[in-house]
């Protein structure tokens, strides 16, 4: 998938930048990710610029060529391939009742079978607030807030979701959102409910979150 070394490029830091975490980094290394997890969390927490560049230079051939092909199998370029219809499970507008999001009276909230968890109708402030902020005030409130493994989820059903905060007057899940993953010391992961892309920022940038329970 990767003939034209310029769609590689693009894809590979597309990829990285958007789409690699843990759970990717097991898809790729199986058993070794324990291993390359490190190595990278090693590596972001120095400095998340050139983390990427660097993570890729201290990786033999054999390991760079399985992360590209995770790459380009994924992304084309800066956007990402349509699944084949054949590996899609099931389209959102006709998730399987075990799966479907719901609302809660009792928690006031949507539940999210897929994490097990209940996204708070509201978001955590009116304001977008720095990461130290909205930490304190998840803590404050006894709740979780978004990390970046549960916005994949939460933007995969973002369209369910947001129907049913609207019939209960929620807060929609639109634009940006900081996220409480880190990726170093000084920065984290905000996620964009509009296109599904994740980018790193300082912590002392204002955004909003959303609080979660866990069931």
């Amino acid at each position: 998938m990767h003939n034209n070394p310029t769609k590689a490029v693009a894809s590979f830091f597309f990829y990285m930048w958007n789409g690699w975490c843990e759970d990717e980094c097991r898809t790729i290394f199986g058993n070794m990710h324990e291993h390359f997890w490190s190595k990278w969390t090693s590596l972001a927490r120095k400095d998340i610029r050139g983390a990427v560049e660097r993570f890729y230079a201290e990786l033999s051939d054999n390991n760079r060529e399985k992360l590209i092909s995770r790459a380009t199998t994924l992304y084309d370029g800066n956007a990402k391939r349509e699944i084949p219809e054949s590996t899609r499970t099931e389209k959102t507008t006709e998730l399987k009742d075990d799966i479907a999001p719901y609302w809660s009276e009792q928690h006031n909230g949507v539940v999210i079978p897929l994490l097990n968890k209940v996204l708070d109708a509201k978001n955590l402030s009116k304001k977008p607030q720095n990461w130290l902020k909205n930490k304190e005030l998840a803590e404050q409130a006894g709740k979780e807030w978004m990390t970046r493994e549960d916005f994949h989820i939460l933007y995969w059903q973002r369209n369910e979701i947001n129907a049913i905060l609207a019939e209960h007057e929620g807060d929609l899940l639109e634009g940006w959102f900081a996220s409480s993953s880190e990726c170093s010391n000084y920065h984290h992961w905000i996620v964009d409910f509009g296109s599904g892309n994740c980018y790193s920022t300082g912590k002392g940038y204002s955004d909003v979150a959303r609080g979660l329970v866990v069931l």
